[in-house]
């Protein structure tokens, strides 16, 4: 994979690339597209993708749990908060918390976890990554197919 860094400003127009604000990008076809925010003095050799932002659905929490409070604390174990989808849990039929994560690239991703409600109830959900290309079944990481899968498998289990 070639790496080609373009450097995006939206000062004239803020609304042509909203989401951008201030970032430099990998463009198409990386199916990723991560982000860095440009700082004063970063030049194309010095910049890294460590992270990457991905919606995430929490499947199998207790209907009480689905809530903003719980979000973003499961957030904060997989990698750095953005939000919570609140949309998620204003229907009475929700299956599911929706959750925005600052995701680590350089390690597996996790698939699930054991929660504990406010009882002290344990119970252990799944993560869904929206939009997840790229993913090696292998070791968890993204960046290559299982086929190409350098890395030995992986047995974190949450």
């Amino acid at each position: 994979m070639t790496t080609t860094v373009v450097a995006v400003s939206t000062a004239a127009s803020p609304h042509s690339l909203r989401g951008l604000y201030g970032c430099i990008r990998m463009p198409s076809p990386h199916p990723l597209h991560p982000r860095s925010r440009w700082e004063k003095g970063m030049s194309v050799r010095n910049v890294m993708f460590m992270t990457q932002p991905f919606w995430i659905q929490v499947w199998g929490l207790p209907f009480d749990l689905i809530n903003e409070e719980a979000g973003s604390v499961i957030e904060r174990s997989i990698g750095e908060f953005v939000e919570v989808d609140c949309k998620a849990f204003t229907s009475k039929q929700s299956r599911f918390l929706r959750i925005r994560v600052e995701v680590p690239l350089n390690k597996p991703l996790r698939r699930g976890g054991p929660v504990l409600s406010p009882k002290g109830e344990e119970t252990r959900v799944a993560f869904r990554y929206e939009r997840l290309v790229g993913w090696c079944f292998n070791c968890g990481r993204i960046g290559h197919e299982q086929v190409e899968c350098p890395l030995p498998m992986s047995t974190e289990q949450g």
